[in-house]
């Protein structure tokens, strides 16, 4: 897949295209680009994503500023294995958010020959929303393209959202919100020095430095799949401010399984697969380390099924 910066550049082509924030790349989202890519293959066109580096709503309303399911780089790389052709990263200002919609689509379409737009159908574009479907429909008869609106993909009888998935993880409900995004929920990072009271316990951790507005999901202990780029093992996450030590900033800490390796520095994503407890204060450490073993096993025993 092709990765495309900025606001000017070369030509992309003829293309069915759709535009979106797409954070989690969820069901709905991945529903609808392989539609966009079926569309595309069928005409010899390629399979465009418009997307942003940032989210909008913290240019727009900075106070709600969403924490990001996915980052972008992790979004990138699910695109790229949904088999998208090219996807171009507009940066998310305020001169962009004031565009009209004329003007934003006569933006895209300097660089970007559009022959087919799919959207969703509370999609707008454009200051105060004003490209809503309808006046797309009319734009591309105008200027030379069809447009579709995917209808919504509903859950259990519940419309998705990526709202949802946040609302999810931030109570913990991993399995639910892997249920929503077709896959497990995935913390990346390097691992970087810790305070090492996990190894002091018989059970040393990877603390992983997140990129900051990660969504984190709500304080607990996790089983867990952990990528390395010698393989996958399985581990025992906890996220928590580590309470029997009387700790104040929240720690993302995973001790892996059978594993020995020095692996400071290293790239290492964490796909959370379930929870197994909340985050609990010991008045001994041998009652900690009692638990995190019992923890352990638990991971082993889950994670075997």
């Amino acid at each position: 897949m092709r990765v495309v910066t900025g606001l000017e550049g070369d030509l992309l082509g003829s293309a069915a295209v759709t535009i979106g924030t797409f954070d989690g790349v969820h069901l709905a989202h991945t529903r609808a680009i392989r539609h966009l890519r079926q569309v595309s293959s069928a005409n010899g066109w390629k399979a465009i994503v418009i997307t942003f580096d940032k989210h909008p709503r913290c240019v727009l309303d900075p106070v709600r500023c969403p924490p990001l399911i996915t980052t972008l780089d992790e979004k990138l790389a699910i695109l790229d294995g949904l088999g998208v052709d090219v996807t171009w990263v507009m940066p998310f200002t305020p001169g962009l958010a004031g565009l009209s919609a004329g003007d934003f689509m006569r933006r895209v379409g300097s660089r970007v020959d559009i022959r087919h737009l799919l959207s969703g159908p509370d999609f707008a574009l454009g200051h105060e929303r004003g490209g809503d479907n309808a006046w797309l429909r009319e734009y591309g008869g105008r200027n030379g393209f069809e447009t579709e609106v995917m209808p919504l993909l509903e859950v259990g009888g519940v419309e998705l959202h990526s709202s949802d998935i946040r609302r999810l993880l931030e109570v913990g409900d991993v399995a639910g919100a892997a249920a929503l995004l077709g896959r497990p929920f995935r913390l990346q990072g390097p691992v970087e020095a810790g305070a090492r009271i996990g190894r002091g316990l018989g059970f040393p951790t990877a603390n992983v430095a997140l990129p900051p507005g990660k969504l984190i999901p709500g304080d607990g202990i996790y089983a867990s799949l952990v990528k390395l780029p010698g393989g996958e093992w399985p581990g025992a996450l906890s996220i928590g401010r580590r309470p029997t030590f009387d700790g104040e900033r929240l720690v993302v800490e995973v001790h892996i399984l059978d594993f020995t390796d020095d692996i400071y520095g290293v790239e290492i994503a964490v796909d959370i697969i379930e929870r197994l407890r909340g985050q609990e204060r010991y008045e001994r450490t041998e009652e900690l380390a009692r638990q995190i073993a019992l923890d352990v096993e638990e991971t082993r025993r889950l994670l075997a099924r």
